[in-house]
């Protein structure tokens, strides 16, 4: 895989945060891990952008992990090339070192603030902390209420399916991967998020995952797409294949897109809520599956829960948005009471020292 990729390690789902940073770092691949500590507006995400700036004009590539309740602030970037990630470990997403002072630091950024005039806005700085949980907390709620709508229609579609149709698909795509071996070594799976309930609305990066060809599944909203992809992925792993899973951003346990690395293949789904504009190479129309005359009896109640599930989907974003205003709040509390001098010289030592690793 070449030049910059974009996703997300973690997301806004039904279970709440969940996060995947676990396979955003790579264990084993990178050498040197570097998990910032330090409270809003302190320059964890600046930092993060300047050190994959400075690895981007050397010609390495550079993986960009972006904050699912702020896609403009970033939780990680990563240097696959020398084995290098550097990741934002406050909370939500708390990462701590597997190997501290072997492979794994901690920056704490924290340093540069002035503790003595913060702790003048201590009252305020809990009472927009506990604003911003609430804001989540309800989010959370608006995406679990929609969940069984989506859970209804695929109830629908399925009932409308050919089942065999489906069996075919899949048999053919496992075929054309050459899927079908067992190999003395399972491949790997990296889980990320493609996309994510963020205050912009859902979004997406399929277009910036780095991927040479695409095959798309394309169906209506709430195909159960899922069951071929679960298929695919489990051939490829059992063949010794290296992948990526891209997941749900409403519910992580569910894929939705897979990633060959060594080939660039991207598999992917589209519907209404993600459609990329590179065009694929092939195309699966799942529709071709469906008994229309079945689902023409189901019209009403399809159009209720999509109309409900775009509504509540709307809501828990507008319910992160209120969370991000608040926290942009919480920023300029912190921001006021930051040597920032000092944080500039950590951020040339660092890169300095990071100079080492080319």
């Amino acid at each position: 895989m070449k030049g910059e990729r974009h996703f997300f390690p973690g997301g806004n789902t039904v279970r709440g945060f969940y996060s995947y940073y676990a396979h955003a770092i790579r264990p084993g691949l990178d050498k040197r891990v570097i998990i910032l500590k330090g409270g809003p507006g302190v320059g964890k995400s600046t930092l993060m952008r300047h050190v994959g700036n400075a690895f981007k004009h050397k010609g390495y590539a550079v993986e960009w992990m972006h904050c699912s309740s702020d896609p403009g602030s970033l939780d990680g970037v990563r240097i696959p090339k020398v084995g290098l990630a550097l990741v934002d470990g406050t909370k939500p997403h708390i990462v701590d070192p597997v190997l501290p002072g072997a492979a794994d630091g901690i920056l704490n950024l924290g340093v540069a603030l002035d503790e003595a005039g913060m702790a003048k806005h201590v009252r305020e700085v809990e009472e927009i902390g506990e604003a911003i949980s609430g804001c989540f907390a309800q989010a959370y709620r608006y995406l679990a209420a929609a969940a069984p709508l989506r859970e209804d229609e695929e109830i629908i579609l399925r009932g409308a399916l050919d089942a065999g149709k489906i069996n075919a698909v899949t048999a053919e795509l496992l075929a054309g991967l050459d899927a079908n071996s067992i190999a003395a070594r399972p491949g790997k799976e990296r889980r990320l998020f493609a996309g994510a309930v963020t205050p912009l609305g859902c979004i997406h990066y399929l277009n910036e995952l780095g991927a040479q060809r695409v095959w798309r599944l394309e169906g209506p909203w709430a195909m159960p797409a899922q069951d071929i992809l679960s298929r695919v992925r489990a051939g490829l792993l059992e063949s010794g294949v290296d992948i990526e899973g891209f997941y749900c951003p409403m519910e992580p346990e569910r894929i939705e897109h897979l990633l060959i690395p060594e080939t660039g293949l991207l598999i992917t789904t589209a519907n209404s809520y993600q459609m990329m504009a590179q065009t694929p190479e092939r195309v699966i129309d799942l529709e071709a599956a469906l008994d229309r005359e079945k689902l023409s009896a189901a019209i009403q109640r399809r159009l209720y829960n999509n109309q409900t599930f775009d509504s509540l989907i709307e809501q828990a974003a507008q319910s992160v948005t209120r969370a991000k205003g608040l926290h942009d709040d919480l920023e300029k509390i912190y921001i006021a009471h930051m040597d920032f001098a000092r944080v500039t010289a950590m951020q040339q030592a660092l890169l300095a020292q990071l100079d080492t690793l080319e």
